[in-house]
């Protein structure tokens, strides 16, 4: 299968807001000859369209003739000249297709390209970008603005194209014909000029608060589905419903403003062009009184004059597109040209990974916060060791995983992997040996082995059904009506919060890790459960390196030490048993569990 040029990271090297338009040919620069080949294509199809004139002012002028004294009809003159108009119109049937073939692989090329690219970006983008990006604005940019991109491009070719091509031989005829009558033509530019300048403006503006509008109530409409069961369980429905209001309101005003904007310009460009027609018919009736041109050249030029107002207003109403595509390029460009990347690009990369781990004065504070939420703190990790992380919600266990998976940097100080500091290692090459088993399950719309089987390949039912065991989710699965080909519905919604943890522990076990995090992994289980989980884990565990994050100090029992954090600092560290033998920290949090 033929790779298309832009399924490589083509695009983000070369996209610059700053100059929309040069960034916006180049979206196309895998399919440069395929549009030429299409314009080609437009210019053939769309003959009849621009020799019709010429063909009705020659049919005219031979039956002015005929009806003038002394004048004979004959249909002899008339016969290849409309052969000719005969075989133009049925070529269009075989040239349109190709045209619109050639165009059709042109856009989707380019909108799947652009797409690609910033799905691309948004998998290299840090989780601070993530954070601070909703949802609905993400999809926004990937959705809606490449479908203006799109609209922008069928309006350029099937608008924008002809017009120009109309204007050519509109002026290069009246040239040649009758040069007076050009100078109604020259008049015309300077009006559009004056109307494009007029509005240019406050289409720009309104359109990029009508999208940032958008944006923020696609937002909200995400929120809302995702929030529908607290707000039903508090019987908040009105004041949601309420919220919505206020935010399709402003969607709406934005909107009408903008709309109202685009209702001025196109107004007054009908105007101006409809009076502008008026006016060269009445100087073209006057030279045809003086006989400088005749009847037939009377229609002649006025059809391409009409064509002419035409092609103008068709270049003014293109107007409000422009400022949406340029408005789209910008809006995509805060994924695309975003600098807040996991740079890999010749760092080290990792064939094999034994799990020590050393934590030297790391510091990490989150962007815009005085407070940091890691402290100078300090540790050694043995490869295969069980290490279990507890203290106070706010106490910067769940940052300190983050750097341990590498979606962080340590603002200060270093951590280091078997010896080698993270921040010179290719992060994709470490993660391969690394699993993750969140406190907030993640699961996708698919089947039990397609959640189990994400990103891995020659799995068989038989390893499927093993490692269901060894999670304590064999049971359930094996009484799904489907088993391993269950679908789960939306995140997982057809099992239960413990069923859903219990597949997220299968999924990390399928991977065989050499580090393994667990980030509150058991608090969705109940007790009987969560033994039998503990027990998994604990075999799990077994020769490689374990992170296991809890509230609940019954959950790490079979930890090798224990690092008991607060304010961002492990205060604490040692053997659970070491530790309840001390009046600290880690026995005040015992004694809350009790």
């Amino acid at each position: 299968m033929k790779k298309h040029p832009f399924t490589d990271a083509t695009i983000e090297q070369t996209y610059d807001h700053e100059h929309p338009w040069r960034t916006y040919f180049s979206l196309f620069r895998g399919d440069r000859r395929r549009l030429v080949l299409a314009l080609i294509m437009y210019v053939i199809k769309a003959a009849p369209v621009w020799t019709l004139p010429i063909y009705i002012g020659f049919v005219v002028d031979q039956v002015v003739s005929a009806a003038a004294p002394g004048g004979v009809f004959s249909w002899e003159p008339l016969v290849w000249p409309s052969v000719g108009m005969i075989v133009l119109n049925l070529q269009n049937i075989v040239t349109h297709t190709l045209f619109a073939r050639l165009l059709s692989v042109a856009l989707r090329n380019m909108e799947a390209s652009i797409r690609m690219a910033q799905v691309r970006r948004l998998q290299q983008l840090s989780l601070h970008f993530h954070s601070h990006h909703s949802a609905g604005t993400l999809q926004n940019k990937i959705l809606r603005d490449v479908e203006n991109l799109t609209n922008l491009t069928n309006n350029l070719v099937n608008s924008v194209f002809p017009a120009v091509v109309t204007i050519t031989i509109a002026i290069a005829l009246t040239l040649a014909k009758a040069p007076v009558l050009t100078l109604l033509f020259v008049v015309l530019a300077p009006l559009a000029l004056l109307l494009q300048r007029a509005f240019s403006r406050p289409l720009k503006k309104n359109n990029t608060a009508f999208r940032k509008n958008l944006e923020a109530m696609n937002s909200r409409v995400l929120e809302m589905i995702e929030m529908a069961p607290v707000t039903r369980a508090h019987g908040l429905e009105e004041v949601e419903v309420e919220k919505m209001g206020r935010q399709f309101a402003e969607v709406q005003k934005q909107g009408l403003r903008l709309d109202l904007t685009v209702a001025w310009f196109g107004a007054s460009a009908w105007v101006t062009f409809m009076t502008a027609q008026v006016l060269a018919l009445l100087v073209m009736a006057s030279l045809a009184g003086a006989r400088v041109i005749t009847a037939g050249d009377v229609l002649l030029f006025q059809s391409y004059f009409t064509s002419l107002i035409g092609a103008l207003n068709a270049l003014l109403n293109l107007l409000p597109d422009l400022a949406k595509g340029r408005d789209s390029i910008a809006s995509m460009a805060e994924i695309l040209e975003c600098p807040d990347l996991e740079q890999n690009k010749n760092k080290t990369v990792l064939v094999k990974v034994q799990g020590g781990f050393v934590a030297e004065d790391l510091r990490f504070q989150y962007p815009g916060v005085e407070v940091s939420a890691l402290d100078r703190v300090r540790f050694a990790v043995n490869p295969g060791e069980t290490i279990a992380v507890v203290g106070e919600s706010g106490s910067g266990k769940s940052t300190l995983m983050q750097l341990l998976i590498g979606f962080y940097r340590p603002t200060q100080g270093r951590l280091l992997l078997d010896g080698q500091d993270m921040a010179e290692l290719d992060l994709r090459t470490y993660r391969r040996f690394l699993s993750v088993v969140p406190q907030q399950t993640l699961l996708f719309h698919g089947t039990v082995r397609d959640n189990l089987t994400y990103g891995l390949s020659g799995i068989s039912d038989v390893q499927l059904w093993q490692v269901l065991e060894r999670a304590w989710a064999a049971e359930f699965v094996g009484q799904l009506p489907e088993g391993l080909g269950a679908d789960l519905g939306v995140h997982g919604g057809t099992l239960s919060g413990g069923q859903r943890q219990r597949l997220a522990i299968a999924r990390a076990l399928l991977r065989d890790p050499r580090v393994l995090i667990l980030d509150e992994a058991t608090s969705a289980l109940d007790l009987q459960s969560e033994r039998e989980v503990q027990k998994a884990i604990g075999e799990a565990s077994r020769g490689r390196t374990t992170f296991l994050v809890a509230h609940r100090l019954s959950t790490i029992r079979d930890a090798h030490r224990v690092f008991v954090m607060k304010n961002g600092q492990i205060v604490e560290s040692g053997s659970q048993a070491t530790l309840l033998t001390r009046e600290g920290e880690f026995s005040r949090l015992a004694r809350l569990n009790v």
